[in-house]
């Protein structure tokens, strides 16, 4: 947790072993935009959905919908993700 808390992408990732296990999870996307806010900057929101995730006793979780949206920056001619919020759409209750 104190690399998340620390901002540091760097040491997050490196928590994770070469072959880690993101269990028998699934992920698929339906629907990629992209608009640019700059030439050098974009706004990626991928609508995706996962199947197959289980909880913390192993049990199986229904299926998943959500939104990522990355801020992404273009640096010497490769994207790189500057900022990241994932929603999880299935958390929230649909309003009537």
């Amino acid at each position: 947790m104190d690399a998340w808390n620390k901002h540091d992408a760097n040491a997050f990732a490196s928590l994770f072993a070469k072959d880690a296990d993101f269990k028998d999870s699934h992920q698929t996307t339906e629907n990629i935009k992209v608009p640019l806010i700059k030439p050098d900057v974009a706004s990626v929101n991928i609508w995706w959905n996962m199947t197959g995730a289980s909880d913390d006793s192993g049990q199986p979780r229904p299926p998943r919908r959500g939104i990522l949206n990355w801020i992404m920056t273009n640096e010497e001619g490769k994207w790189l993700v500057k900022v990241m919020h994932n929603l999880d759409l299935t958390a929230i209750t649909p309003i009537k």
